[in-house]
Formats: C-alpha cells, sequence, structure tokens
C-alpha cells in the first residue's frame, strides 16, 4: 500500500512521469469484453500452471480461491470506481512464514506464494480496467521477500502527487519504480512463470 504522507514529485518530474505513464496506458492490450470471461481466462492461465507443475494449489481450490465481488459487495471496489473486483486469494499483509497450505493460497512449486486484486468498471461490450495489485512473496525472504505490480485507480495519491499510477514495488512497500501496465493475464503469468532465479550460483557475492 502507497504511503500517501510522500511529499509530491518535483514539477519537471512529475511532468516526465505523467507523459510516461499516458504511452504506458496506450500500450495496454485490450481486456475481454465482460468481467466473466476476464475471470475464465484467469482461471484457464491457473489451471495449466497446475497441470504444468508450477502450481502446487489443487484445481479445486484454485476454483475456489477465484473470487468475484460486486460494487454492490465490496466497499473498496465502489469507492475505486469500479463494478466489479476479480480476487485471487485474499492479500497477506503480513506475509506468512513458514509452511503455507497450497489449499488456501496460491504456492509455486518453489514454495512462492501469489495473490492479486483486480478493479474493473463493466458497460455493455466493454471492460475498463481500473486498478489492480498482483503480489509474489517468498515466506523464507529468500532470494526477495516479495514484489508487487500495482495499478491505482485514476486520481490517486500515487497517479496525482508522483505520476506513478503504474509501478513496481521492488521488495519494499515505500519503495516504488515505474511499471508497465500489464493486462490481468500478462501479470498473472508473468509471476507463475517468470520472476525466478535463473542460475546456479549468483555473478556476485
Amino acid at each position: 500500500m502507497a504511503n500517501e504522507d510522500k511529499p509530491p514529485a518535483p514539477p519537471e518530474l512529475l511532468k516526465k512521469m505523467r507523459a510516461l505513464q499516458g504511452r504506458l496506458e496506450q500500450a495496454l492490450e485490450p481486456l475481454p469484453p465482460t468481467v466473466e470471461e476476464l475471470r475464465n481466462e484467469l482461471r484457464r492461465i491457473l489451471q495449466k500452471a497446475i497441470r504444468d507443475e508450477v502450481l502446487q494449489t489443487p484445481p479445486y481450490s484454485a476454483t475456489q480461491l477465484l473470487k468475484l465481488e460486486s460494487a454492490e459487495q465490496s466497499r473498496k471496489v465502489k469507492e475505486r470506481g469500479g463494478t466489479h473486483a476479480i480476487v485471487g486469494g485474499y492479500k497477506d499483509i503480513p506475509r506468512l512464514s513458514g509452511d503455507i497450505d497450497p489449499r488456501k493460497k496460491f504456492i509455486r512449486d518453489d514454495g512462492a506464494v501469489i495473490h492479486f486484486s483486480i478493479t474493473v468498471r463493466e458497460s455493455p461490450g466493454q471492460l475498463e480496467l481500473i486498478a489492480y495489485d498482483f503480489e509474489l512473496y517468498h515466506p523464507s525472504r529468500v532470494p526477495i521477500w516479495f514484489v508487487r505490480f500495482d495499478l491505482n485507480q485514476p486520481g490517486h495519491h500515487n497517479d496525482r502527487e508522483l505520476g506513478l499510477r503504474s509501478h513496481v514495488h521492488p521488495a519494499h512497500d515505500d519503495l516504488q519504480i515505474p511499471g508497465a501496465m500489464l493486462s490481468p493475464a500478462e501479470a498473472l503469468s508473468f509471476l507463475l512463470y517468470g520472476f525466478r532465479i535463473r542460475r546456479e550460483a549468483a555473478r556476485t557475492k
């Protein structure tokens, strides 16, 4: 979660960050036309990851963990200006340690935990991406504690004062760097199959 007490970015930096955010928005992959189709797309990605043995969570549990909420059910969805949210496992604010039941969380084959939420606005034949957060964390804090991809709703403090509506948290909740604006399918696929150590030994000690 972003720290609302951060001072605004200097004017020149804010101008550059807003220009960058504008370019990132133009590159966003189109979404499926309905929230139900988006949820089905994410479900297929999760089930394939289970078949590929990169996700330990059982098929039935994965379906149960992928929830659809409406603005009538969720105050947060309504406050963000969305009509629906898709929630993939509820967020672990303290980030759990030790053994975690893969029936209750999305657990990768290396023990990393994935959770996410997506807020969208659905209108006839169109789905608009309002906000998301996709986080992966290692309960052992090795090789990294966590990484989170955030897209804040328009007008959020990070958008208004920092020009960082779309950003990445590199293992610290109060550190933000500009990040690509990803489609939900891209973000989930990357956290399942990417963001892994690819070498047996580090380049530097």
